[in-house]
This record gives structure tokens, C-alpha cells and sequence, in this order.
């Protein structure tokens, strides 16, 4: 998928791609940077709402001992070991009233996680057509 592609997605279905992690490299080195710890704290936060995609990146966290979820090493070997090696994509979708154009200057966000970025993408565009019906049914609410 090209740069032009994403572009007409972006338009689309009102997305655009935030941080990338790259499971593979993380979970193969224990290296992971700040964004990667965001993830790890949003898999074993039992309150977020986490795209279904992620739920067995989850189960794999929260069946560790709790010592071992508060160690990110730990965390990324058991994904590793359950072959999560695929990308972790923060995708994000407007928030704000203008369903005509997409603006970000205020956005939700959700965790993707998927065996290649184009799979990523598919799951991210659904996601974006939801956020924007639920945008439009409140601001139909509103009138």
C-alpha cells in the first residue's frame, strides 16, 4: 500500500495512522520505546475498551504473574513466544463536528494489532466508519 492509497483511505473513512510498533522487532529485542510502554499499560488496563484484534495480545499479558506484567522484558518475550509478531498501529479518528472533511485537532484513538500493515489498515478503516456514524448520530441529536 502506497503513500496515495493511505491518502484516499485517510479521506475516506476519516483515519490516519499514529504510532507504529513493530512486534516483531520489539518483542525479538525486549526493546521497546515510550509508545511501546503505552501499549503494554493499555493491554493489562482491564478498563480500556480495546479493539477485538488486541484481545489476545491481552490474554497472553494478563496470564502472566504480576511481578512479570510490571516488566516490560517479560511482556514482550510472552508475545514473542505466542507468535505476536505482527504491527501494533495507534490509529486515529476525528472527534470533532465536521463530518464533510477530516480534521484531527481532536481524535480518538485505539490500538490495531495485525500480521501485516495493509490487514492493519482494513481493520482501522472499519473502525474509522464507525467512529464517524456515532459522530453523525450525536450531532444529529444535537439539532
Amino acid at each position: 500500500m502506497n503513500g496515495h492509497q493511505r491518502a484516499e483511505l485517510i479521506l475516506k473513512h476519516f483515519i490516519r495512522a499514529g504510532q507504529i510498533i513493530d512486534l516483531a522487532c520489539a518483542t525479538f529485542t525486549y526493546d521497546i520505546d515510550l509508545k511501546g510502554d503505552e501499549l503494554l499499560d493499555d493491554l493489562l488496563a482491564p478498563v480500556i475498551d480495546l479493539h477485538p484484534t488486541l484481545l489476545p495480545l491481552r490474554q497472553e499479558l494478563v496470564n502472566l504473574c504480576e511481578e512479570d506484567q510490571n516488566d516490560v522484558s517479560e511482556c514482550l518475550a510472552a508475545l514473542w513466544a505466542s507468535g505476536f509478531t505482527g504491527y501494533a498501529i495507534q490509529f486515529h479518528a476525528p472527534s470533532g463536528n465536521n463530518t464533510d472533511h477530516p480534521n484531527f485537532g481532536s481524535f480518538h484513538t485505539q490500538w490495531i494489532y495485525a500480521e501485516t500493515i495493509e490487514e492493519a489498515w482494513q481493520h482501522a478503516c472499519k473502525w474509522g466508519d464507525e467512529c464517524r456514524q456515532q459522530l453523525q448520530l450525536v450531532l444529529e441529536s444535537e439539532e
